[in-house]
């Protein structure tokens, strides 16, 4: 299914808690654009986004903090949004 590129629950979540992106980023170990294109629903979320935000948020599934499309999807962009990838 196609990316519908509206924003994402997660952003509200982040807002609610006083977490910025970046703080969120840097505990998930991916690239703060990464991050960026996943909560405007640019871009599917990596496996470690996946793995991760559940850990951020003390256990909350991640199918609250995305659409559904956007978790049906396989993300594909480049490997330097993960680990070892340049932050911020």
């Amino acid at each position: 299914m196609p990316l519908t590129h509206r924003k994402q629950p997660l952003r509200r979540l982040l807002t609610v808690h006083g977490i910025k992106i970046t703080e969120a980023a840097r505990f998930i170990g991916c690239t703060t654009s990464h991050l960026r294109s996943v909560i405007s629903g640019h871009a599917y979320p990596s496996d470690l986004v996946r793995e991760k935000l559940p850990e951020l948020f003390h256990g909350l599934p991640v199918n609250i903090m995305f659409d559904p499309e956007h978790l049906e999807g396989e993300y594909t962009g480049p490997r330097g949004a993960e680990r070892g990838g340049r932050r911020g």
